[in-house]
């Protein structure tokens, strides 16, 4: 039985929010935050009631190649161990770090952070909390007095001129009965530093995504 539970995603909701970490962007509605000049309706997976092609979203990654991604929140309703946070589906992407952080925000919030590391002490979008109080996700024991935590992972580029992209984090947790696996979805193209996310590019995305 699943006791870590992801939190939903609304494709009523979209949040682009200037921080100290680049922009964070909550879920896609049609044309929201794709960084193209475009009608094409950019939506995710987790938009059940679009009858269009899925496509990616779509980012830039900064000078070293890196992002940080944050794929949803999870929250425990008994003692969870996390053992591990992976990429679906990845190409060209590796794993710079895993963490958790408390979250204190709106719960449907998904999104990207365009640099990684963050400046110093800078804060997340709305009352996430803060880059400095972050916890590795690897071996991280959660129960509900923890309440709602983000998932950040920040990936890298492994080739840094060539584009990279992944469908979402596969999360691994225990709650004492063996490892159970969950995917938040989390569909991505990355560009390299400096290279736009044109129409083509996303449209492409239609190869790989689910």
């Amino acid at each position: 039985m699943r006791v870590l539970l992801a939190t939903p995603c609304s494709v009523a909701t979209v949040l682009v929010a200037a921080t100290a970490l680049g922009v964070l962007h909550g879920c896609s509605t049609p044309g929201a935050g794709s960084g193209a000049d475009s009608d094409v309706p950019y939506v995710t997976a987790t938009d059940p009631t679009r009858k269009v092609p899925v496509l990616a979203r779509c980012v830039a990654a900064d000078p070293e190649g890196e992002v940080i991604l944050h794929p949803g929140s999870v929250s425990a309703t008994v003692p969870t161990r996390l053992l591990g946070a992976e990429l679906a589906d990845a190409e060209n992407l590796t794993v710079v770090e895993r963490a958790i952080v408390a979250y204190d925000g709106t719960a449907h919030v998904t999104g990207i952070a365009l640099n990684y590391p963050p400046l110093k002490d800078a804060g997340m979008v709305g009352s996430m909390g803060s880059w400095t109080t972050r916890h590795t996700l690897v071996g991280a024991d959660l129960d509900r007095a923890d309440g709602q935590q983000a998932l950040l992972i920040a990936i890298r580029l492994t080739d840094p001129g060539e584009p990279g992209h992944l469908t979402g984090i596969l999360l691994t947790q225990d709650t004492g009965a063996g490892a159970d696996e969950m995917i938040l979805r989390q569909q991505v193209l990355v560009m390299p530093a400096g290279e736009q996310c044109d129409v083509e590019a996303v449209a492409d995305t239609t190869a790989w995504t689910r």
